[in-house]
């Protein structure tokens, strides 16, 4: 009596079809995870930009309108009485802890400007260090400034106003496509980057909106440490 005999398993076909079908599901799911990631950091950048603010407009409203105008100054416990701005962090170390108490605001992922998360914990002083702040600081400004005027941005490049689409370089937090903006009425967006010279755009006559002079923000903006 003939028998039929009938092996367990796969097939070379039935194994071949397992593989690609396996393939086309991993090249769906990694694009789609690397864009959720990637809005998850955009929120959070975002997010950070409404509370710096917050936190410099209330300094403002207890310093006659002005946001920080010199660095902090330890022994005064305020911005010093001489000078200007060096650095944003010196800036942003004026309203820490009173209107801002979160380390974590200056912190983005993916940043080169911020390595580390920062810890809540430490006993140091916060954005004394160079690694704990990735936002840049136009100086100079009030609440009565020109409402469009920036106030602050996403850290640049080491050319003040320009991106890198370089990952890895200082400034490529968006591959030199856009970078959150937040203007002196609060106004908080990414704004898209010339795709040619990695600035956000100005007037004609203006190579990027953190050109100062000519009516425009009195001072040019400071990068972190």
């Amino acid at each position: 009596m003939n028998r039929t005999c009938r092996h367990n398993g796969f097939s070379i076909i039935e194994m071949v079809i397992v593989a690609f079908v396996m393939i086309v599901l991993i090249g769906l799911t990694i694009p789609a995870a690397f864009r959720v990631q990637t809005q998850a950091v955009q929120m959070k950048d975002l997010n950070n930009g409404k509370q710096i603010y917050l936190g410099l407009k209330l300094f403002a409203t207890d310093n006659d309108g002005r946001f920080p105008w010199a660095n902090y100054d330890a022994a005064f416990g305020g911005p010093a009485t001489t000078g200007s701005i060096s650095n944003a962090n010196a800036a942003y170390q004026n309203i820490c802890p009173q209107y801002v108490q979160l380390r974590a605001i200056f912190y983005v992922a993916n940043s080169v400007w911020t390595p580390r998360v920062p810890d809540e914990n430490a006993t140091t002083a916060p954005l004394t260090q160079p690694g704990e702040n990735a936002y840049a600081y136009v100086p100079g400004l009030t609440t009565n400034s020109n409402p469009n005027f920036p106030l602050l941005a996403d850290a640049f490049s080491s050319t003040i106003g320009v991106y890198s689409r370089t990952l890895g370089e200082k400034g490529s937090l968006w591959k030199g496509k856009s970078a959150l903006v937040v203007r002196v009425d609060g106004a908080t967006r990414f704004e898209p980057c010339n795709p040619k010279t990695l600035r956000i755009p100005g007037e004609a006559d203006r190579p990027d909106i953190f050109a100062p002079g000519r009516g425009w923000i009195p001072q040019a903006p400071v990068n972190p440490l």
